[in-house]
């Protein structure tokens, strides 16, 4: 089953590398960070953002399940209204979305520095970039459209590190598609947007130290998947 959703606004925030390559697995966190997510007695999930969904290329964020405890879905509607931390993510070079699109090709108009296939921001020296891990808060709305948000500081060396940067002011507009399993089992929820154009606002700092407005913009494909707790093995 498939339903497309043209997408309002996309939110992510977390924080910035100055690496091509995608980070590396998490460790303990610095700060005490609870996996939490809307509980209640019914049917456990995990989430992750996975890859090999989109013909055209995908893959630029992914990450692990999460979170550790599972969180509860309405299998009607399993991305209406759902906020999740502990989320472990990674910005991962190279970006696959079609800059032709309306979506993205805007972003040309306005004069900002584009690094067409990366995270990178352009023509900065020492290079900064958006690539790396990060950790924190996964919201996902749905009503006739689809939000998602995403808040969280970097990852250096498997370590939580807020003062190595931020990004707080990340917005986009995309079609987002929905899929489920066919079998009716609910077993799994899928939720792939495609040509979703990112622009990196005057929140964000790439490297905790400048402040960069309008610093990089993407064009970017990616797909979040739900799968019951019961059917994910270690």
């Amino acid at each position: 089953m498939t339903r497309s959703y043209a997408a309002l606004v996309l939110t992510l925030a977390a924080t910035a590398a100055c690496s091509d390559t995608p980070g590396v697995a998490l460790g303990p966190p610095s700060r005490p960070i609870a996996s939490q997510a809307v509980q209640s007695s019914g049917t456990k999930y995990k989430l992750r953002f996975v890859s090999g969904v989109n013909p055209a290329g995908d893959g630029e964020i992914q990450s692990p399940w999460f979170p550790d405890a599972g969180v509860t879905l309405n299998a009607r509607s399993p991305w209406k209204s759902l906020t999740v931390t502990g989320a472990s993510i990674s910005l991962v070079n190279y970006t696959h979305g079609d800059w032709s699109v309306t979506s993205c090709a805007g972003f040309f108009n306005k004069g900002y520095p584009v690094n067409v296939t990366t995270w990178d921001i352009a023509s900065t020296i020492p290079l900064l970039s958006f690539a790396g891990s990060w950790y924190g808060t996964l919201t996902i709305s749905q009503t006739s459209s689809t939000g998602i948000g995403f808040d969280g500081d970097r990852v250096v060396d498997g370590v939580v590190t807020p003062s190595a940067g931020g990004i707080h002011n990340v917005v986009g507009g995309n079609t987002a598609i929905e899929t489920r399993d066919p079998t009716g089992n609910n077993d799994w929820f899928r939720i792939e947007l495609r040509n979703t154009g990112l622009k990196f606002g005057s929140a964000s700092s790439p490297d905790g130290i400048s402040n960069p407005v309008g610093a990089e913009v993407a064009c970017a494909n990616f797909t979040i998947e739900a799968r019951k707790t019961s059917l994910i093995t270690p």
